[in-house]
């Protein structure tokens, strides 16, 4: 038996449900994610996207892991 999940946006998705995310840099100013979604549940086949982002020399790219409800980014010094 399988459970569906509602993502609050009309899309289900099933527990055998799994994500695959790559990141990487195009060039020195450019990086991409590409987004895999197996479900084959819910799916007939993988469901692919990919976007791409301009980076700014004057930001700060950091690792962030979203927990529990946690919606505020803590950097190294322990700012928001």
């Amino acid at each position: 038996m399988h459970r569906y999940r509602s993502r609050g946006t009309g899309e289900f998705n099933s527990d055998r449900a799994r994500v695959i995310e790559r990141i990487r840099r195009v060039d020195a100013n450019w990086m991409e994610i590409e987004s895999t979604v197996h479900d084959p549940v819910m799916l007939a086949e993988p469901w692919v996207v990919t976007r791409r982002y301009e980076l700014k020399p004057d930001w700060h790219l950091q690792d962030y892991s979203c927990k529990e409800n946690d919606r505020n980014a803590v950097d190294a010094e322990g700012n928001e």
